[in-house]
């Protein structure tokens, strides 16, 4: 063991420059990274940590932040999440009650695993309207007095967003969900419907976008995929490119609530970064700019034998208050 302490010590105190990888076209991530400040190759992902700080001095902030807190900001962001109507609402289908999670909070932090071995069964649709709600539901509202007189009213979610502004929209992708077929949908929050996409998408087409031949397996097992797919010019506009990072913290607490839910009905669920993104889009209809996928979750059922019974649908709770 202390051999193997001092070779990662070793290994992590120095810095290699090895200028021939870039000579043949070859510079994997751990090679580029470990030589920082020793090439000239574009490093987005630096240029976004060093861009995406806030600064005192930074007037654009003020500017662009002001006009949120006007009546008309205000009002406009009391109607977000009206886009998800469109042209495909008559097709939207209507959830079941949710179904109670009453396990304790610290029962499912301390038992939450990423599990990637699924049963190939079935769950229903009870069990995913559940996990919708818990991972991006409406679960209040409050009212906002406007200085030109009256009053809007801003929802309150499960999950905090950066300005109210809720830039993640949560995609269901169905491989083994009773009363559902393979189409690909889109959670609309403010009607708590299903929204078939414009462009039907089959939800299969994914498991051919993963690269890693491990989460490919548990996939095939999988009883649904979920997307989360990012709007960053929404908080963008607000707040320039630290609206990205705003983005990216509201879907990982998102996911957060979706793998604790998972963990209190007794399915099974890991997150999983292996699939295309570029693919993905084409497959979902998203243009990759304005729309992106951001994060995905698988969710299944456990084998047997392991962890609990999910809850049945004799079992539902009344959908809204605490159970949201």
């Amino acid at each position: 063991m202390a051999s193997t302490y001092r070779s990662a010590t070793f290994a992590n105190s120095y810095r290699g420059l090895q200028p021939w990888f870039t000579a043949t076209g070859l510079r994997n991530h751990a090679l580029r990274f470990r030589s920082l400040g020793q090439s000239g190759d574009p490093r987005p992902a630096e240029d976004f940590l060093l861009a995406s700080r806030i600064r005192r001095e930074d007037a654009r902030v003020l500017a662009s932040t002001r006009p949120y807190f006007t009546d008309t900001g205000l009002t406009t962001v009391s109607l977000l999440g009206s886009d998800t109507v469109g042209p495909c609402r008559a097709g939207s289908l209507p959830l079941p009650e949710s179904l109670p999670l009453q396990a304790r909070l610290e029962k499912v932090l301390t038992q939450r695993r990423s599990r990637r071995r699924f049963s190939g069964g079935s769950t229903d649709l009870a069990h995913i309207a559940t996990l919708l709600r818990a991972t991006a539901g409406r679960t209040g509202h409050g009212r906002v007095a406007l200085s030109g007189g009256g009053e809007v009213v801003m929802p309150y979610y499960t999950a905090p967003s950066g300005g109210g502004l809720r830039p993640i929209a949560v995609y269901v992708a169905p491989l083994r969900v009773e009363g559902l077929g393979t189409d690909i949908l889109r959670y609309d929050d403010r009607n708590d419907v299903l929204v078939p996409l414009a462009r039907s998408a089959d939800a299969r087409q994914l498991l051919d976008t993963c690269l890693s031949p491990p989460d490919l397996d548990h996939l095939h097992e999988a009883a649904a995929v979920v997307l989360f797919v990012g709007r960053p010019w929404r908080t963008m506009r607000k707040y320039g490119e630290r609206g990205v990072r705003f983005l990216l913290l509201e879907a990982g607490a998102m996911a957060e609530h979706l793998h604790l839910s998972v963990e209190a009905l007794g399915l099974a669920s890991v997150a999983c970064g292996s699939l295309c993104d570029d693919e993905v889009h084409r497959i979902v209809g998203l243009d990759g700019l304005y729309e992106l996928l951001v994060h995905v979750v698988v969710v299944g059922c456990r084998p047997d034998g392991e962890g609990a019974t999910p809850p049945g649908p004799q079992q539902a709770a009344p959908r809204g208050g605490g159970q949201r």
